[in-house]
């Protein structure tokens, strides 16, 4: 396999973990959403250093996301306000976007949340 079909292997193998780790969480059992927690760390890390930003910053947003609606609210707060400021400056405002709607709407939320 030529590097370059490595290269897309990988970055579909991240993306699809990302989908994963979301469906994961949506169970709402607090081992899940720690399970993927953990997964979401580590596909950041694997995406910043495979040079896949857009998939480390999205990585980033599911687990604010996740944060957000479970006892680490204030965690994920800070951590989609730093991801909006840093989306925005390199470009990616689509995640931006995305780490500003979820602020935006995380005061409303209510009700049950699992832990991290």
């Amino acid at each position: 396999m030529t590097a370059a079909g490595r290269s897309h292997t990988r970055e579909m193998e991240l993306a699809g973990a990302i989908v994963a780790a979301r469906l994961e969480a949506a169970s709402g059992q607090t081992r899940d959403v720690r399970a993927s927690a953990k997964k979401l760390e580590d596909v950041k890390v694997a995406a910043e250093a495979s040079g896949f930003s857009q998939l480390a910053l999205e990585a980033r947003l599911v687990l604010g996301e996740m944060e957000t609606n479970s006892d680490r609210r204030a965690e994920g707060r800070l951590r989609l306000e730093a991801l909006q400021r840093e989306s925005t400056a390199v470009g990616m405002q689509n995640i931006a976007r995305k780490a500003a709607a979820v602020l935006q709407a995380e005061p409303t939320k209510a009700g049950g949340r699992a832990g991290i």
